[in-house]
């Protein structure tokens, strides 16, 4: 409904047109996601992804954030123990070499 609503209307952004569908419908999947783990790890960083590109190539900030969100949110659980299990000086190392990089492409 959302999507015909964006593509009938110009005036009618993303995010009122798209956002609460897309929240509704992929935000309880990561959650379930973040808890369980399994197949539905892999299910919802793959749409997360795809709403990234369509996000991306239609120029649309809903499904891009929403995706974006998702993936995030997904990555950080799968990725906790296994940076938690490094040695802190990689730790710190990685985090500041990403930091340097940032402020370096910033500048």
């Amino acid at each position: 409904v959302g999507a015909l609503a964006l593509w009938r209307t110009d005036d009618l952004g993303s995010f009122p047109a798209l956002g609460a569908g897309l929240t509704m419908g992929l935000m309880p999947s990561t959650l379930l996601a973040m808890a369980d783990g399994g197949p539905r790890v892999l299910v919802v960083l793959g749409v997360g992804a795809a709403l990234v590109a369509v996000g991306g190539i239609l120029r649309l900030g809903a499904p891009l954030l929403a995706g974006a969100a998702a993936v995030v949110l997904t990555s950080l659980v799968e990725l906790g123990p296994v940076v938690a299990s490094l040695p802190r000086y990689i730790t710190f190392g990685i985090a500041g070499a990403v930091l340097l990089y940032l402020v370096r492409g910033a500048g």
